[in-house]
């Protein structure tokens, strides 16, 4: 079977969710401040981080088969 999408368009896809994810736990613009002030805090925005890039990653790398 041919893959539905190829190589550079599942990385593309995986990359885009991570960075839309990355931006909103460390934003590039300075001015918009970093959430959370305790290790607890940071913690549960990097998983909230894999719960939402992760979907997308395994879904790409099975479009790939």
């Amino acid at each position: 079977m041919a893959a539905r999408v190829t190589r550079q368009q599942a990385r593309e896809a995986a990359i885009k969710s991570f960075m839309s994810s990355f931006d909103r736990l460390i934003p590039a613009v300075l001015s918009n401040p970093l959430k959370g002030a305790k290790f607890i805090d940071w913690e549960n925005q990097v998983e909230q981080m894999a719960q939402a890039v992760l979907p997308t990653v395994l879904e790409q790398r099975a479009m790939l088969e």
